[in-house]
């Protein structure tokens, strides 16, 4: 099982609401970081045309990523949810899920309790969540 929570994710007057993947290995650099997939990414009004483009490593092989730009996240749940968090959205194509990088979980508070349950919880509550 994977671990996934709500995220919304915000650029100008934008909203966009969606389950989010929850990956420790997406290891970004310097600022917290979250992959929208190709659709998302034009519904915040993206232009992946006028997009720079990165080179990522993953899964031992190299992809081309789409730097989009910055966003706002944050995490949402039925009674909690975070401030939100200024993070670099890039994009993928082919890759259908939105993800987030270890920093973006970190900056969120969540700390994974049993990946393979999908469970996890906000840094200093007791309550333990389940995957979306």
């Amino acid at each position: 099982m994977v671990v996934k929570v709500n995220v919304e994710v915000k650029k100008g007057g934008k909203i966009i609401k969606s389950p989010s993947v929850l990956n420790t290995g997406y290891e970004a650099g310097e600022e917290p970081e979250i992959h929208l997939p190709t659709n998302l990414a034009k519904e915040l009004e993206f232009d992946l045309r006028g997009a720079m483009i990165d080179v990522y490593q993953a899964m031992g092989s190299r992809v081309n990523a789409y730097v989009l730009g910055s966003v706002e996240v944050k995490a949402v749940e039925p009674d909690r949810e975070t401030n939100w968090i200024k993070a670099k959205a890039v994009s993928v194509e082919g890759e259908d899920e939105v993800v987030i990088s270890d920093k973006l979980i970190g900056e969120f508070g969540i700390i994974i309790l049993n990946p393979a349950l999908g469970k996890w919880k906000f840094r200093g509550e007791r309550k333990v969540r389940r995957s979306v």
